[in-house]
C-alpha cells in the first residue's frame, strides 16, 4: 500500500503543478479553448487515477470540478474570476487531501456547495446536444496480473481523457477466464468515437493487458439513468455492498481478435432484464483478504502523511542519457577485463594505458550521472507564479512576473532546498519593494510592477538574479535601523555593500509596520543561511526609486566537488577550488606572532584563520606553513595549513554525529588511501573571524 501511496503522491504533485500553470494562463486569457480543454483533461485524469489508487474523496471532489469545466467547455459557463479563484481554492484542497491532512472534510463540503451554485448558473447554450449522440460506449477490464505500481496510470487516464469521456467503477465479477488472466476489481466505462483497436493501443503502449467490451452504440454518459447508476455503483463500493453486473455468458463472448464486438442489441446495461444479474455468491471468489487490504488504507493516514513530507526523488531522464550510461557501463566492464588480463599475464607495460582509460571513463561516468540528477529550474517556477498571483491580489498590486533561462538545470537537491530562500526574496519584493499602483503613477512609473527571474550558467556555477522595479533600498534608513537595534555603532563607516549586508542579520527589518506577508529584511537571514548551506553566495544591489536586484550563485551539483586537498597534522581537508585565489608560504614563527590574526601578503593586509586552533591540533608543527587565499565577497581570507597536496575531485558523503559541533565542516569524502577528508564550509569559517 505504501508503494501505491508514494507513487500517487509523486505523480499527483506533478499533475497539480501543471494544472496551476494552466489556470494562471487561463486567468490571463479566459477564452483560451486550449487551456480550458487542458484543465478539463487534468481534472478528468485526476478523477480516474485517484479512483484507481483508492483515493475516493479526491475522485469525488475532482468529479465536481470536472463538471464545472465540462460546462465551460460546452459553452454553458464562461470563465470569470469566481471560477478561477474556486479552481485555485480547489487545488489547495486537493493538495491537502493528497497529503491526508486533517479537517479537509468541512472545506470539501464548502467548496462543493460553491460548485453546485455555479453549475446552477448555466448560460444558454447555442448548440443542441442530442441524448443519443452517435458515440459508442465501451467497458474496459484490466488484468489483475498487472503490477499497477510500476505503470504510469496518470499517462493512461490522460490519454483516455483525450479521446473521450470515462468513469472508473469498482466491481466484483464471477470467476471467469478472459485472455487467460484474472480480472481486477475495477473497471472503466469509456465513451469515444475511436474504435476498439485504438483503445487497445493506448493500453498496449503502457504495457497493460485489457479486454474491451462495446456495450452501446451511443454515448451513455448523456443518459441520466446511466449517470445515476454509476453513482449507485460508487456508493455500493464504499459500503462494500453488491451491485448489478454484466452476466457471465456475455463476458465470455469477448474475444481479443474480434475488432468491433457490438452487444448493444442484446445488452441494455442498466435495465432490470435477464442480461443483468444480481450478485450471486456462487460466482464469487473469496474477496475477504482484498477488502481487508482496502480497509487498512484508511488506518494508515499517518504513514501517508509522513510519505507526503518526503522530497520527491523521481526525475524524468532523457533516454539519450540512459543510452550513454549503458555504453559507459559496457566500457567499464571491458576495462575491468583488461586489468584481469594484466594481472594474469603480468604484462605491466599495458597498465598505464588501462589506468588512463579508466580515468577517462570514470570522468565521463561522473558527468553523465550528474546530468541525470539535473532538473530545469522551470520545475519550481510554478509555485512562484502562484505565490505572486495570490500575494499581489492580497496587497492590491499589479505584478508582471517575467522569467528568463527557465531551462537552466540544477541538481535536484539544490532545487529542493532553493525554493524557501527564493520565496522569501519574492515576498519581500512584493510587499516592500514594489509600490502600490497609485504611488507608482505619482512617480511616473507604470502601475504594473515588474519582477524578473533570470538564471544562467557561469562557469561551473549557476547564477540566479531576482530583480524588481520598485522603490529600491534606502541606505540611510538601513543605517538608522541598524544603530537603533544596536547592530552597529553610530560612528561606524560602512561601504554600500556592507550596508546591504546588514539586511541579512537575524531580526533586521526596515518595515514601518508589520504585515502578514513580509518586511524588507525579514527572513533575509534565512536566505543567506540556506544559500550558504548550498555552498552558494548571495549579494544585493539596489538604486533608490529604480529597484533592487538580488544575485544568487550556486554550484550546479552538491554531489561532487572539485577541491584543493590540504593537510593539517594528520587531518585531511578539502577547500572548494572555485573560491581559491592563490597559495603562499610563511614561517610558523611569523604567523604565531602577528597581531589580530592578519598578515601582509602582496602588499595587502589579509585576515587569516589558523586551522590547527580550530581542530585543536598542536603537534609536529612545521617550520614553514602554507596559506591558502580564498575569496569572500570583495576580500581575501587566508587559511593556514601544513601542506597543500593538490587538486582532488571528491564524492561528498554526510558525516556522523561526532562532527555535529563543527559547524564549519559540511561533509566528507574517502581518499584513495582510505583516509577520510573533511570538506570545509568556508562561509562559516569566515563567520568565526566576524565573531572574534
Amino acid at each position: 500500500m505504501e508503494q501505491f501511496v508514494k507513487k500517487f503522491i509523486e505523480e499527483a504533485n506533478e499533475l497539480i503543478s501543471k494544472l496551476e500553470i494552466d489556470i494562471l494562463e487561463l486567468e490571463k486569457n479566459p477564452k483560451s479553448k486550449e487551456h480550458i480543454e487542458e484543465v478539463f483533461r487534468v481534472m478528468h485524469t485526476f478523477k480516474g487515477v485517484s479512483s484507481m489508487f483508492g483515493f475516493e474523496n479526491i475522485s469525488e471532489f475532482t468529479h465536481h470540478m470536472e463538471s464545472v469545466y465540462a460546462q465551460v467547455r460546452d459553452g454553458f459557463l464562461s470563465i470569470n474570476q469566481d471560477i478561477i479563484q474556486l479552481t485555485f481554492d480547489s487545488i489547495d484542497l486537493i493538495k491537502q487531501m493528497i497529503n491526508q491532512e486533517d479537517n479537509t472534510k468541512n472545506r470539501q463540503i464548502e467548496l462543493t456547495e460553491i460548485i453546485t451554485t455555479i453549475l446552477k448558473q448555466k448560460e444558454k447554450h447555442s448548440a443542441v446536444i442530442e441524448d443519443n449522440e452517435q458515440q459508442p460506449t465501451y467497458y474496459i477490464i484490466l488484468s489483475s496480473n498487472e503490477n499497477l505500481v510500476n505503470k504510469n496510470l496518470f499517462s493512461l487516464f490522460k490519454n483516455l481523457a483525450e479521446i473521450g469521456e470515462y468513469s472508473v467503477v469498482f466491481h466484483s465479477f464471477p470467476d471467469i477466464n478472459i485472455s487467460n488472466d484474472e480480472i481486477t476489481d475495477r473497471g472503466i466505462y469509456l465513451s469515444t468515437k475511436q474504435n476498439i483497436k485504438k483503445i487497445n493501443d493506448i493500453f498496449k503502449k503502457l504495457e497493460l493487458t485489457c479486454s474491451v467490451l462495446k456495450i452501446s452504440k451511443f454515448n451513455l454518459f448523456k443518459k441520466e439513468d446511466f449517470i445515476e447508476k454509476l453513482k449507485q455503483l460508487t456508493e455500493n463500493s464504499k459500503k462494500n455492498e453488491t451491485g448489478k453486473f454484466i452476466q457471465k455468458d456475455i463476458l465470455q463472448k469477448v474475444d481479443d481478435n474480434e475488432q468491433d464486438l457490438d452487444l448493444s442489441d442484446t445488452l441494455e446495461l442498466f435495465n432490470d432484464d435477464v442480461n443483468v444479474v444480481e450478485w450471486n455468491d456462487d460466482f464469487v471468489k473469496d474477496k475477504t483478504e482484498e477488502r481487508a487490504i482496502k480497509n487498512e488504507t484508511e488506518k494508515n493516514n499517518e504513514k501517508i502523511k509522513n510519505l507526503s513530507k518526503q522530497v520527491t526523488t523521481r526525475v524524468s531522464v532523457d533516454s539519450e542519457k540512459l543510452d550513454k550510461l549503458m555504453y559507459l557501463v559496457s566500457e567499464l566492464i571491458i576495462n575491468k577485463a583488461e586489468f584481469e588480463i594484466i594481472k594474469t599475464t603480468a604484462d605491466f607495460a599495458k597498465l598505464d594505458a588501462s589506468i588512463e582509460k579508466l580515468d577517462k571513463l570514470t570522468r565521463q561516468f561522473r558527468d553523465v550521472t550528474l546530468s541525470v540528477r539535473l532538473v530545469p529550474i522551470n520545475d519550481m517556477l510554478v509555485r512562484f507564479h502562484r505565490l505572486i498571483r495570490d500575494l499581489s491580489k492580497e496587497l492590491g498590486k499589479e505584478i508582471d512576473f517575467v522569467t528568463y533561462g527557465a531551462d537552466t538545470e540544477l541538481d535536484k537537491n539544490v532545487i529542493d532546498n532553493l525554493a524557501e530562500p527564493i520565496m522569501h526574496i519574492l515576498r519581500n519584493s512584493l510587499d516592500h519593494g514594489i509600490e502600490t499602483p497609485e504611488i507608482r503613477k505619482l512617480n511616473g512609473k507604470s502601475p504594473v510592477g515588474k519582477i524578473e527571474f533570470t538564471s544562467f550558467y557561469s562557469g561551473t556555477s549557476v547564477v540566479i538574479k531576482i530583480s524588481d522595479d520598485g522603490k529600491g533600498i534606502n541606505t540611510e534608513q538601513i543605517l538608522q535601523k541598524a544603530i537603533e537595534k544596536g547592530f552597529i555603532q553610530p560612528d561606524t563607516k560602512l561601504s554600500k555593500k556592507e550596508i546591504y549586508d546588514l539586511i541579512f542579520l537575524p531580526g533586521f527589518s526596515t518595515a514601518q509596520n508589520l504585515t502578514e506577508v513580509s518586511g524588507r529584511g525579514v527572513g533575509m537571514d534565512v536566505v543567506r543561511r540556506k544559500i550558504a548551506d548550498l555552498r552558494g553566495e548571495v549579494e544585493i544591489a539596489a538604486e533608490v526609486n529604480k529597484g533592487t536586484e538580488i544575485s544568487i550563485k550556486l554550484p550546479i551539483s552538491l554531489s561532487i566537488l572539485d577541491a584543493l586537498l590540504v593537510r593539517i597534522q594528520n587531518l585531511f581537508c578539502l577547500i572548494p577550488l572555485d573560491i581559491i585565489n592563490s597559495c603562499a608560504e610563511e614561517l610558523h614563527e611569523v604567523i604565531d606572532n602577528v597581531p589580530n590574526s592578519r598578515l601582509i601578503i602582496n602588499n595587502e593586509l589579509v585576515p587569516f584563520i589558523y586551522l590547527r586552533n580550530e581542530f585543536e591540533l598542536f603537534e609536529n608543527i612545521p617550520k614553514y606553513e602554507r596559506i591558502v587565499l580564498i575569496k569572500h565577497n570583495d576580500k581575501q581570507v587566508g587559511l593556514i595549513v601544513d601542506e597543500v597536496m593538490g587538486e582532488h575531485q571528491a564524492v561528498l558523503k554526510p558525516l556522523g554525529d561526532m562532527f555535529k559541533t563543527l559547524d564549519f565542516v559540511s561533509g566528507g569524502t574517502i581518499l584513495g588511501s582510505g583516509d577520510v577528508a573533511m570538506v570545509l564550509d568556508t562561509n562559516k569559517l569566515i563567520g568565526l573571524i566576524n565573531k572574534n
